[in-house]
C-alpha cells in the first residue's frame, strides 16, 4: 500500500492567495522585501564592478556609489511596497509558485495542494516558515505559499498546523533523525561553498582590476594595456564557481546564480586580458621621437616613454596603414614646458575651439577627445595644418593630440582617402 492509502486525511480546506492577500503576506513577512533587495543587490554589485572596472575607480569611490544606489533602491521599494508586492506577485503566478485557488488536504506526515491541473505533495519537514496573523496562517516551504484563512478552520486544526514540525520529528525515529541531520549538515556547507564562490566571483572583477593597476601603477595611458592580461590570474575563481553549479545543478541547491556569475565573469575577465594582444604595442627607443620634431613645431621633454603600434585600418573604412606612436612623461616637471610651448604655438589648438569642418580629418576614436587637450592636423603631401583638402584624393595625415592630465603625445600616422 502506497502512504496516502495508509494515512488518514486530517482535514481538507479550501485556499485562497489572491493579490490583496498576498500583498498582507508580503507586508507581514519581510524576509519577502530582504530577498528581493538582496538580489537586486548583487546584480548592482556585478554592473558597479564592471564599471569600476573600465573606468578604473577607487576602492572608496566604488563603496560610496554602490551603497548610495543599494540605499535609494531599498528606499524606493519600501515606499513602492505595494508595488513590489505586486509585481512579486505576478512573478510568482508565471513561475507557478502561487495558485490563486487551491484545495489543502491535511495528512499525518504531509499536506497536498491540489488544483484544477496539478498535485503537489509537501513534506511537514519541507516547511521553511509559518506565520500566523489574526485572520491567516501563511505556510511557505522553498517552491509554495499557502494561505490557511481561519474562519475555515476549526480549532483542532489550527493547533494541528502550529505543530506541524513537532509532529514529524516526534514520528521519525533517531536513525532517521541523524542521517537527516548529517545530510542536512552536508547541504549547508555545500550552499555556504557555493555563496562563498560566488560572492568571490564577482569580486573577481574588481580584484583583477586593483592588480592590473598596482602592476601599472608608474604607466600612464596606454602603456597600461601592456598588463591587462594579468586579468587571467583571476580566471580560476569564476571557472570553478561554474564547475561547481553545474556539479549541484540537479540537487534542491539553487545553483543557476552561480552558473551564471561564473560564465559572465569568465567572459568579461577574458575580454578585458585579450586587450594586451588585441592592442599590442613595441617599446621604441625615446630617441626616435625626434623623427616628428619638424612636424611637431616645438621643444619636446628630453626624456619619456615611446611605444608604437600599427595597424591596416581602425574603424573608419577612408582611413588606413595606421602607425600609432606615443610619447609617455612620467614626471609633470617634463611636461610643464611642453605644454607651454604648445598653448603658445599657432600650429596647435585646443579642442575646445575645433573647428566643426576638421572633426572628419580625426579618426572615430579621437572623436571624444576632452576639450581640455591639444591638437594638430599636418598633411603631408600639401605641407599644411589644420586644414580640409582643397580636392579629392589619397592623403598623408598626421594627427597628433596631447592628452594633458595623462601626459602623453599620441601620433596618429595614416593614409586618408579624402571625399567631398
Amino acid at each position: 500500500m502506497n502512504e496516502n492509502k495508509e494515512q488518514k486525511k486530517i482535514s481538507s480546506i479550501t485556499s485562497d492567495l489572491s493579490l490583496n492577500e498576498f500583498k498582507k503576506i508580503f507586508k507581514c513577512m519581510p524576509n519577502f522585501y530582504w530577498a528581493i533587495i538582496g538580489r537586486v543587490s548583487l546584480r548592482l554589485l556585478l554592473v558597479i564592478l564592471i564599471f569600476s572596472a573600465i573606468y578604473q575607480c577607487s576602492i572608496t569611490e566604488t563603496v560610496i556609489v554602490y551603497s548610495i544606489i543599494v540605499l535609494i533602491v531599498a528606499l524606493i521599494y519600501k515606499i513602492k511596497i505595494n508595488w513590489l508586492a505586486q509585481k512579486t506577485y505576478e512573478g510568482y503566478i508565471k513561475r507557478g509558485l502561487i495558485d490563486i485557488v487551491a484545495t489543502i488536504d491535511f495528512y499525518q506526515n504531509h499536506l497536498e495542494k491540489i488544483t484544477k491541473d496539478t498535485k503537489v505533495k509537501i513534506q511537514y519537514k519541507q516547511i521553511t516558515q509559518i506565520v500566523e496573523t489574526e485572520e491567516n496562517i501563511y505556510i511557505l516551504d522553498s517552491k509554495n505559499i499557502i494561505n490557511i484563512n481561519k474562519k475555515e478552520c476549526d480549532t483542532k486544526l489550527i493547533k494541528f498546523i502550529k505543530e506541524m514540525d513537532t509532529i514529524h520529528s516526534k514520528r521519525e525515529n533517531k536513525k532517521n533523525k541523524k542521517e537527516s541531520y548529517k545530510n542536512l549538515s552536508k547541504i549547508n556547507h555545500i550552499k555556504i561553498l557555493l555563496l562563498l564562490v560566488f560572492i568571490l566571483t564577482l569580486f573577481s572583477i574588481y580584484g583583477a582590476t586593483i592588480t592590473v593597476n598596482i602592476a601599472t601603477k608608474n604607466d600612464i595611458g596606454f602603456l597600461s594595456i601592456k598588463k591587462m592580461w594579468l586579468f587571467w590570474l583571476w580566471l580560476p575563481i569564476p571557472i570553478i564557481s561554474t564547475i561547481l553549479g553545474f556539479k549541484y545543478k540537479d540537487t534542491e541547491i539553487k545553483c543557476k546564480k552561480n552558473i551564471i556569475a561564473g560564465f559572465v565573469v569568465s567572459f568579461l575577465l577574458f575580454a578585458f586580458g585579450f586587450f594586451t594582444f588585441l592592442f599590442p604595442t613595441i617599446t621604441k627607443d625615446y630617441k626616435e621621437i625626434n623623427n616628428y620634431k619638424d612636424i611637431l613645431k616645438v621643444e619636446l621633454p628630453k626624456n619619456g616613454v615611446l611605444t608604437q603600434a600599427h595597424y591596416d585600418t581602425m574603424f573608419d573604412n577612408d582611413k588606413t596603414d595606421f602607425t600609432i606612436t606615443r610619447a609617455t612623461y612620467n614626471s609633470s616637471k617634463n611636461t610643464q614646458q611642453l605644454e607651454k610651448l604648445i598653448n603658445k604655438s599657432n600650429y596647435w589648438e585646443k579642442f575646445s575651439n575645433i573647428k566643426s569642418e576638421l572633426k572628419v580629418m580625426f579618426p572615430t576614436q579621437l572623436q571624444n577627445i576632452n576639450k581640455d587637450n591639444y591638437f594638430l592636423i599636418y598633411n603631408e603631401d600639401t605641407n599644411e595644418y589644420n586644414t580640409i583638402p582643397k580636392s579629392q584624393g589619397k592623403y598623408h595625415i598626421y594627427v597628433i593630440i596631447y592628452i594633458t592630465n595623462e601626459r602623453t603625445l599620441e601620433i596618429n600616422d595614416f593614409n586618408y582617402n579624402f571625399v567631398k
